[in-house]
């Protein structure tokens, strides 16, 4: 009873669920230089640091995604790119490529 109650407290949370990273970015975008790059099973989403959702993406719209130690470069489907700054490259690497496997995994 306790564990339920929890839980649904939990997920009434905003951004519940999310792996969160602070970044910095090179690209043309109208955002803030800094921001929130957030993952979760659903999507890939670009934060406001006032936690306001400026763009999303399902991981059906990512075509490219190449990093480095402190880079991270996605292209989606509509033509749109963002380098993200970080010093957690390899990390946001690895949780994307989770997410996205599983994600279409399940498509399919």
């Amino acid at each position: 009873d306790t564990l339920e109650l929890f839980s649904g407290y939990c997920s009434n949370i905003p951004f519940f669920g999310y792996k969160i990273f602070i970044v910095t970015h090179h690209s043309d975008w109208a955002i803030n230089n800094k921001f929130y790059f957030s993952l979760n099973y659903s999507g890939i989403f670009f934060i406001s640091l006032e936690k306001e959702v400026l763009y999303s993406f399902g991981y059906n719209e990512l075509t490219k995604h190449i990093s480095t130690s402190s880079t991270l470069l996605l292209s989606f489907d509509s033509g749109d790119s963002i380098t993200l700054l970080t010093t957690q490259g390899d990390e946001l690497l690895s949780v994307l490529i989770d997410y996205k496997y599983h994600s279409l995994k399940k498509a399919y």
